[in-house]
């Protein structure tokens, strides 16, 4: 068995940083890695001395660490993309996304939202239909989660 990699681009507040942080602690630094975003660096707590790379919170930023987990991974480790994403670069082995947010999987209009917001979200949901099938797991929640990314999925 390989590696944990925990990427985590865009975690830096609420739900999602409670649970990262909370898996890092119960991890072994030995057979983990942890792509962090760089505002949550000091609120990760990696008192485990992990091997990190922090993730710029830039488009390049990100792009950059997603290059670098290509390179980085291998085929026998498990990928834990905690930003509800599926990676870019990275197209076999044992990917897991979780996934909170509903916008990845919804159709509903964005209308409402700044124009910023509508692009990333949009880009995110061509994203996440493009790469899907790359993806061995979801962890979810809910059950109205778990529901509504099956029926986005058209499998179990």
């Amino acid at each position: 068995m390989g590696r944990l990699i925990l990427f985590a681009p865009g975690v830096h507040i609420g739900g999602g940083l409670v649970i990262l942080k909370e898996l890092i602690s119960k991890t072994d630094p030995e057979t983990t890695f942890l792509y962090v975003d760089g505002r949550a660096i000091d609120i990760v707590h990696n008192t485990k001395n992990i091997p990190l790379y922090v993730i710029k919170n830039t488009v390049p930023g990100r792009i950059e660490a997603e290059y670098n987990l290509r390179n980085n991974y291998q085929i026998n480790d498990t990928l834990l993309c905690f930003h509800g994403l599926p990676p870019l670069f990275v197209n076999n082995g044992n990917i897991v996304v979780f996934d909170q947010n509903r916008f990845h999987i919804e159709s509903n209009s964005l209308s409402k939202y700044s124009l910023k917001l509508r692009i990333r979200l949009h880009l995110e949901r061509l994203i996440c239909r493009m790469l899907k099938s790359r993806v061995k797991q979801y962890v979810v929640q809910t059950i109205s989660m778990r529901n509504g990314l099956i029926e986005w999925h058209g499998g179990n």
